[in-house]
């Protein structure tokens, strides 16, 4: 049985609120969003703790990119409680991805708003621009499952 709306929204506010001071800490955090089955309504007990970060202009060392993200999970699982966490950085990843979680993921954190602004105006543009190619590619894939299965 899927949470009513209410305890789910309850349940993410509790996540956002630990996690404030954590992504607050980390200046090369612009903004946080939690995403996947947690605000979905799909999230069970041993689900993980899926987190798109979009980061400032200005990326940590790479050197030392790693300790960072260590040191963030730890703190993230000393803030809510063992999980596993499933960090990502948004603007690394393909245009379809972002658009999940920017249609389906919630803002959890935000320090630097014009960054964040930026970036979601031109990933909605971009969007907008690839949707046609992308349903084009989509139906091409699914006409091959027909043939594959003999389906007309």
């Amino acid at each position: 049985m899927r949470p009513s709306t209410a305890a789910l929204d309850s349940e993410n506010d509790r996540i956002a609120e630990a996690l404030q001071s954590i992504f607050a800490a980390r200046p090369w955090i612009a903004a946080v969003w939690l995403f996947g089955s947690r605000t979905q309504g799909r999230a069970r007990r041993d689900s993980d703790l899926d987190l798109a970060i979009l980061t400032v202009r200005r990326r940590p060392d790479p050197a030392r990119l790693g300790e960072e993200l260590a040191l963030l999970e730890r703190d993230i699982g000393r803030a809510i409680g063992p999980v596993e966490v499933d960090l990502i950085f948004i603007e690394l990843q393909g245009l379809p991805f972002q658009h999940v979680v920017l249609t389906t993921g919630r803002l959890i954190h935000e320090k630097d708003r014009e960054r964040r602004v930026d970036w979601e105006s031109d990933t909605i543009v971009r969007a907008i621009d690839f949707l046609p190619t992308y349903e084009i590619y989509l139906g091409e894939i699914n006409q091959g499952i027909r043939r594959r299965l003999g389906l007309p």
